[in-house]
């Protein structure tokens, strides 16, 4: 829908959590003894599911519905669409963002999301 709506040279900007990290409700798997975060697992990838992701918010909790794909899934149906791939960026956090928020420090081990832009021709 959004490649049928985009004009002829119009971009489109996507930024998205990493397929990896929503496979599972708790990505990080833990040492049981000091709750360290020792590596993201990843199970059942390759299967579309919806979950629900919930945190505390400044305003209160937020609860949203957030649909796992495989990344090809997402590019597949863009590139099907028409769509042509013309930047692709995992952001991190920089170690000055994880000095002030050093909840951030497992985000420079992992991309958490990732930034496209899709150009229709």
């Amino acid at each position: 829908e959004m490649a049928r709506v985009l004009a002829p040279g119009g971009r489109l900007l996507i930024a998205n959590l990493q397929s990896f990290v929503t496979t599972r409700e708790n990505p990080w798997h833990r040492d049981p003894a000091t709750g360290e975060k020792l590596h993201i697992a990843v199970d059942h990838y390759i299967t579309e599911q919806e979950q629900r992701a919930t945190w505390q918010g400044p305003g209160g909790l937020i609860d949203i519905p957030n649909h796992h794909r495989p990344l090809g899934a997402y590019f597949q149906s863009l590139l099907s669409a028409g769509l042509r791939l013309e930047a692709f960026e995992e952001p991190m956090p920089t170690e000055d963002a994880v000095a002030r928020h050093p909840k951030l420090a497992s985000q420079r081990r992992v991309p958490w999301f990732y930034a496209c832009a899709w150009r229709k021709d």
